[in-house]
């Protein structure tokens, strides 16, 4: 009976608190609504927590260790007049548990998915699965055209260009059933249609984006965190791990149906400034022209409120330590480019450098000396917010982790989207 506890984990009879505490993790990552779409899976939720519970709580109950950690015979459990309790409050327990954490994983998932962000994680998964099988044609196109283009030897001068090419596409071969089915959109035309045509909600607050204009509409949310403790473990003098402690909240601003529009029209302003840059402004340097990009897109949207009279959604990024970082990034990239004659941006031989040191280094030099600042006030927005997110900005919360990349994406699609 007890043995298929084990089993669910899939780990031995003598693994201690450590194993299961690890079999658990892995198990629930693999449950969750973005992996794991069977319609089983909270069943199997459910399952996982229940064995989680019941072996954890014989180990902390019995204070046993890894090496001596056995389930009871049944001479022991004679003597234990309560086990059968145990394992019944266990599942009680393991079962309202996991309904509750399987209940916040999905309105997680949600609302990731209408945040945006898990359509654009999605559209780039799919950019990245179609140019990997245009690379692996080329890759084995190309010693076949040089050797007809040039001559027979040059195809095994550059077979390993075949090689590579044969390797990765009969990887993806292997892979055909789900190669290009990573998921669904969340924002199809009906979804964006109806989003569009929803009617206006009855609410007497008014809206803190348009003056004199009540909160109608689809209130604007930000995700605030307050980091409680930090688990740093080290694994070699190469390698270590940090687990971030946190705590989430999910502050709601009311905001009217017009202020909707315009915030919605601005999000699209940004978004086509920065494509036609891409694609069609002679800017030398494509560094330079997402740069302009965003730089002429956040122009125009600023017109856009102004016509509007409408407050800009994304005020609440910009803050004291923000703004550090724009600047240091504006003077380290300026620094590495010119501009010629003609007024084209050159960027120098040291550009892509620097884009990786600043990447991944800004964020590891400001935020600790930020976090010398007392009473958080490195991280409070420079504009006014309500006062309920004002005052959770000065007990410490922030809009997002201050983790390496993390910290430079995030705040820009946050302020795009």
């Amino acid at each position: 009976m007890y043995r298929r506890y084990y089993e669910i984990l899939g780990i031995p009879e003598d693994a201690g608190p450590d194993e299961i505490k690890q079999a658990y993790r892995r198990l629930a990552l693999q449950l969750h609504p973005d992996v794991n779409k069977a319609p089983d899976a909270h069943q199997r939720f459910i399952e996982i927590c229940e064995a989680y519970e019941i072996l954890i709580r014989y180990v902390q109950r019995e204070n046993v260790s890894a090496t001596s950690f056995h389930f009871p015979t049944p001479e022991e459990r004679a003597d234990l007049a309560s086990w059968e309790e145990v394992i019944r409050e266990a599942r009680e327990r393991a079962k309202r548990q996991s309904e509750m954490r399987f209940e916040k994983l999905q309105k997680e998932h949600e609302a990731f998915q209408k945040s945006g962000l898990y359509d654009l994680s999605l559209l780039l998964r799919y950019f990245f699965h179609l140019a990997a099988v245009l690379i692996a044609l080329a890759l084995i196109a190309f010693p076949i055209v040089m050797a007809f283009a040039v001559e027979l030897a040059a195809f095994f001068y550059l077979a390993y260009f075949w090689i590579i090419g044969t390797f990765l596409l009969w990887y993806i071969w292997s892979n055909r059933k789900t190669w290009f089915r990573l998921g669904e959109l969340y924002f199809k035309p009906a979804v964006i249609r109806q989003f569009l045509s929803s009617k206006p909600v009855t609410n007497s607050d008014p809206c803190f984006y348009c003056k004199g204009y009540k909160a109608n509409g689809i209130p604007f949310e930000i995700f605030l965190l307050k980091v409680q403790d930090v688990d740093l473990r080290s694994k070699g003098a190469l390698w270590h791990e940090v687990k971030y402690k946190r705590k989430n909240i999910t502050a709601q601003i009311p905001r009217s149906h017009k202020a909707f529009l315009v915030h919605l029209g601005a999000s699209a302003t940004k978004l086509l400034t920065l494509v036609i840059f891409l694609l069609f402004v002679p800017v030398g340097s494509i560094l330079w022209k997402f740069i302009l990009g965003l730089f002429t897109g956040g122009i125009l949207s600023t017109f856009l409120h102004l016509f509007t009279r409408t407050r800009p959604k994304t005020l609440y990024l910009l803050n004291a330590t923000m703004l550090i970082k724009i600047i240091i990034w504006l003077v380290v990239l300026g620094a590495l480019s010119r501009i010629t004659s003609q007024h084209q941006i050159v960027t120098g031989p040291y550009i892509y450098l620097g884009f990786f040191l600043l990447i991944f280094f800004v964020d590891l030099i400001v935020d600790p000396l930020a976090n010398l600042v007392p009473h958080n006030r490195m991280y409070i927005p420079f504009f006014r917010q309500p006062s309920r997110i004002m005052e959770l900005y000065r007990q410490g919360y922030r809009n997002f982790l201050e983790a390496p990349v993390w910290a430079t994406i995030y705040p820009l699609l946050k302020w795009i989207f």
